[in-house]
């Protein structure tokens, strides 16, 4: 025992010789390696239990669904900010000169789908990879500049997901508005026949949205939606996207009224003028002529422009 203290006090008298006294003061105040350890072990098992669950978001054919995290995105359609821990869906688009994810409300991002038919037959569905016959109906999901194309077949699929994302209060209002193929850019121009087939798969979608709103089962990725749906409190957060609108003498969507006349137009902070063209109108769209002679279009059922005279 003696040899041992003899050692240890050999050992602290080469510390104190070898060691500066600034860094022997400083050795002093830190705690024992192993707290150190044990606390840095603590932050980081902390740091992974708070981390989001990969549940919390799903994922289809570049279509993304989460709910937001910040309340700092804004609606690429709507122009509103999304509120924290309210549905969004994201797609990934070009933007501010680099690739990033954009974000819609779940109504605007339904309300925001084209059709149209195949041309060249080089273009894929997103979800299976096939490419599009020539003449096969496609159906896109667009935010920003980015349309992502999918098949009839698959686009059901998306849509599925999406609708389940759909805040309660906005599953009870927006029935009419959102999922109408009337209000869905290049309806007007299917045949009857793909008219038809696009209207089964949006009635099939529907589906999903009368279970939720009738109080059916939800699938599991979206168990954190429908915890926070309930709640009367959520209502003020979870306030509907769509706007109610006058129709300021606005033909209805849906069909050609041949309405002619003045029109009024916002665009870059000015109100523009012009003349519609009934011959062109068709169910969702109007046109109108410049006093340059270019020609205008308008979409039926947004408020920013109105029938003055």
């Amino acid at each position: 025992e003696e040899e041992e203290e003899e050692e240890e006090k050999e050992e602290e008298e080469e510390y104190v010789r070898d060691v500066p006294r600034r860094k022997r003061i400083r050795a002093a105040r830190l705690p024992p390696r192993e707290d150190v350890l044990t606390e840095a072990t603590t932050r980081v098992t902390m740091k992974a239990t708070t981390k989001a669950t990969p549940d919390a978001t799903c994922t289809l054919g570049g279509v993304s669904c989460e709910l937001a995290k910040t309340g700092r995105a804004t609606c690429r359609k709507c122009r509103e900010k999304i509120a924290q821990g309210v549905p969004r869906v994201g797609m990934e688009a070009w933007i501010m000169g680099r690739q990033s994810m954009t974000w819609q409300c779940v109504p605007c991002y339904l309300n925001n789908l084209v059709v149209s038919y195949e041309k060249t037959g080089r273009s894929k569905c997103q979800l299976t990879g096939r490419n599009f016959s020539v003449k096969e109906v496609r159906v896109g999901g667009r935010s920003h500049t980015k349309t992502l194309l999918y098949t009839v077949q698959s686009v059901r699929k998306v849509l599925e997901m999406v609708v389940r994302w759909m805040p309660l209060p906005q599953l009870l209002q927006g029935e009419e508005e959102i999922l109408n193929i009337n209000r869905i850019e290049g309806s007007d121009a299917l045949a009857s026949s793909d008219f038809e087939d696009v209207q089964s798969m949006l009635t099939a979608v529907k589906a999903i949205w009368h279970m939720q709103a009738g109080g059916g089962s939800v699938p599991e990725k979206s168990t954190a939606v429908r915890n926070l749906l309930p709640d009367k409190d959520n209502e003020t957060i979870l306030k509907p996207m769509m706007k109610d609108i006058d129709d300021g003498g606005r033909p209805p969507v849906g069909a050609k009224s041949g309405v002619k006349g003045e029109v009024e137009w916002k665009f870059g902070g000015h109100l523009c003028r012009g003349r519609l063209l009934p011959s062109k109108e068709t169910r969702t769209h109007c046109f109108a002529r410049t006093h340059k002679g270019n020609i205008k279009t308008l979409t039926k059922g947004k408020s920013y422009w109105a029938v003055v005279g």
